[in-house]
């Protein structure tokens, strides 16, 4: 007994300091749209449909674990955001027992990296289906490890269920069937016998979903057309996403320019407060990557290699094409292997020098800490407070008045429990070809006052066309500012009020 306790105290203490972070603050920041969408694809409220399932665009497997969570706990806040924080907790154990079985030297690093992490604990906080799928990615690493340590075709059946649960969570699971398929290839060519059998099963349990969101969400009539959306709202694809992934799977968010600042326009200024946290993980990364370098000839480092790398690539060229738009979370499924490759680099380091090590792992963990700052604690990274505007419009909001919220549909009336109507004004209708004035005229005629509720997403027009048609028509009442979200309040003319 006191051998395996002193086996798994290494492991226990990230754990433990993971599990924190992953529960601190869970109900700081209200619901953002994306949560939103994800209970509107779940169903919530209305009758278990399995139809619902396959249409669901945020994974089947999600939606019904989610409403299964739901229907024993609630649908609150903290119930829900527990729903995300308890799959991140998994991971960290799914971390320990996968690293152990790939790379042993490297799972405590590893298991540290996946602790402290700012990506995971971002969704491990929020409502969407990308910690479930980092999670099966972990399963699905494990399998294929015992698999290729031992072949057999129980250990691939495992693997194939794995691999069937990842592209159940999201559909960018796909992209690790050629990613693996290349690596195994290259590494060890004599277990594609085992392995492609146990991917086309795993294809095939997922193919009602997976053929349900190819032909409904993807967008296959705008190939070629140019109008993608890439990183971070720029309108076409440039190769910087790709290192700004890497900054983001390993500091986070934080690590990255604000999107009240991307949308504005990035200015040479906007990079200044990013520089010192950049240079530490830039220094820790390419440290560890210096000492993976003396295993690149290891099958094993060889798999991962290509698992990292695949992905990016696709992604990239479905944004080139049109057909999606480059997003980092989009490759969550390469995360915590990303993750192990570092901590494989660092044991490396540390079996050639200690204190190269020691600065390594520090400049990591301080990149890593001032990303989850930036990401936690500042407004211009946390989610839109919608409840805050909820609250204000809950006070000054009055029978007769009008809240006209501007392109986003949904997180504000989670809160807003008061009495006033809310309707949502579109930035398209703004166009005069669309009767935009004629339209808001219609919508806020016989209203003593109208509060104008914005977003700093992708919702608002760049032009605050709507809010200076609003300006001309009113005298200015009040306004409230939030995380990402204005409200502000206007006396209707002529109204004698």
């Amino acid at each position: 007994m006191t051998r395996n306790r002193s086996v798994l105290f290494p492991y226990l203490v990230p754990v433990a300091v993971g599990t924190v972070l992953r529960l601190f603050g869970l109900t700081r920041q209200s619901f953002w749209i994306d949560e939103i969408l994800t209970l509107r694809a779940a169903s919530f409220g209305e009758p278990f449909r399995f139809a619902d399932v396959l249409a669901n665009p945020q994974g089947p497997l999600p939606h019904l674990l989610l409403r299964g969570w739901a229907a024993v706990f609630g649908d609150g806040d903290l119930a829900l955001r527990l729903w995300c924080a308890f799959a991140g907790i998994l991971c960290l154990g799914l971390a320990a027992v996968t690293f152990r079985r790939i790379w042993p030297r490297a799972t405590v690093a590893g298991v540290w990296l996946v602790a402290l992490s700012p990506f995971q604990v971002w969704y491990s906080q929020e409502v969407r289906n990308y910690i479930f799928l980092m999670a099966a990615a972990l399963l699905v690493a494990h399998t294929l490890f015992r698999a290729l340590d031992r072949p057999g075709a129980g250990r691939w059946l495992l693997h194939a269920a794995a691999l069937a649960v990842a592209l159940l969570c999201n559909l960018s699971a796909l992209f690790l069937l050629p990613a693996l398929a290349t690596g195994l290839l290259l590494a060890r060519p004599r277990a594609l016998r085992g392995w492609l059998p146990a991917a086309l099963l795993a294809l095939a349990l997922a193919w009602p979903w997976v053929q349900t969101e190819l032909a409904g969400h993807v967008a296959w009539e705008g190939v070629g057309n140019g109008a993608n959306l890439t990183l971070r709202g720029t309108d076409t694809f440039r190769l910087v996403a790709l290192p700004y992934t890497a900054v983001v799977f390993l500091g986070g968010y934080g690590l990255g320019p604000a999107l009240r600042t991307v949308h504005a326009g990035l200015a040479r200024g906007d990079w200044l407060p990013l520089v010192p946290g950049l240079i530490l993980l830039a220094t820790g990364i390419a440290g560890c990557l210096g000492g993976l370098w003396n295993r690149r000839r290891d099958e094993r480092v060889r798999i991962l290699f290509w698992w990292t790398v695949i992905p990016p690539v696709l992604v990239s060229v479905l944004a080139l094409l049109g057909w999606k738009a480059y997003n980092a979370r989009y490759l969550a499924a390469t995360q915590p292997v990303l993750l192990l490759l570092v901590a494989i680099g660092w044991s490396e380091v540390r079996s050639a020098s200690r204190t190269r090590a020691l600065l390594y792992g520090l400049c990591l963990v301080a990149a890593m800490a001032v990303g989850w700052e930036r990401q936690t604690f500042r407004q211009d990274y946390a989610k839109e407070d919608f409840r805050g505007a909820a609250h204000f419009l809950d006070t000054h909001a009055k029978p007769g008045d009008l809240i006209l919220q501007q392109g986003v549909n949904g997180p504000l009336l989670r809160y807003y429990g008061g009495r006033v109507p809310v309707t949502t004004f579109f930035p398209v209708y703004s166009r005069e070809a669309d009767g935009g004035r004629s339209k808001l005229n219609a919508l806020v005629g016989g209203s003593n006052r109208v509060w104008w509720v914005g977003s700093r997403l992708w919702y608002e027009d760049p032009d605050r066309r709507l809010l200076r048609w609003i300006m001309e028509e009113g005298a200015f009442v009040d306004s409230w500012r939030g995380a990402g979200v204005e409200v502000r309040g206007y006396r209707l003319a002529g109204e004698g009020r």
